[in-house]
């Protein structure tokens, strides 16, 4: 490890563990500012620092493939356009190393569980970039369905489930229109029913087949 990716493990652990944010993170070293500034502006706007608890291993290969990815496309860039493209590079590296090495993991966690919060951050990126959020949206609410029905008897579990059930909701609500409405609706009930199956109420589904604005 050289020194600028200690230096930058270190600055994600205390961002991650200490709560530091950038600014006190490059106060701490002043001298690789220039370097450190964009990983960690990077990391920090995608929420990647936050989103999952990393292990030590993960940090490192990460940490690895990211200072790898910067270096090997600066040198390729012209020095008028390395400030402002090493940004949009670190931004890019953190969301590709993130997505591959935890995505695929993240996806069978249930809420209340360590990977939980990564697998809604992937969630975000796969709906932002869809062409059809509605469908994506859809899609969201039957796993979050699914995932309150397998953790309906944990009260932690069971109250994030139903959090998380209810911002899909919401939105699936306010995308309403002629066009979508009807499949919408057709959704909202079938959860309701599956729901209702499996012993479980939901007031503010109930609430949206009915018709009731929230």
């Amino acid at each position: 490890m050289n020194e600028i990716e200690a230096i930058l493990d270190d600055c994600l652990r205390r961002m991650t563990v200490e709560g530091y944010g950038v600014e006190q993170c490059l106060a701490r070293y002043p001298g690789h500012e220039a370097q450190l500034r964009p990983l960690l502006e990077a990391s920090a706007r995608l929420n990647v620092i936050n989103a999952v608890t990393t292990s030590q291993t993960y940090r490192r290969v990460g940490r690895a493939k990211l200072m790898a990815h910067v270096e090997a496309h600066r040198r390729q860039m012209p020095r008028a356009f390395q400030p402002a493209w090493r940004l949009a590079v670190a931004a890019a590296a953190i969301v590709v190393v993130m997505l591959l090495s935890t995505t695929a993991f993240s996806q069978a966690a249930l809420p209340g569980e360590p990977l939980y919060a990564w697998k809604l951050s992937s969630e975000d990126v796969w709906r932002a970039v869809s062409p059809d959020p509605v469908d994506v949206d859809l899609t969201l609410a039957d796993r979050r369905a699914t995932e309150l029905t397998r953790v309906a008897h944990d009260a932690r579990g069971e109250g994030q489930a139903r959090d998380e059930f209810h911002v899909i909701l919401t939105r699936l609500e306010s995308e309403k229109n002629a066009e979508n409405g009807p499949k919408i609706d057709q959704a909202l009930k079938a959860h309701q029913k599956r729901l209702s199956d499996a012993g479980i109420q939901d007031e503010q589904l109930d609430d949206l087949v009915r018709g009731k604005k929230h």
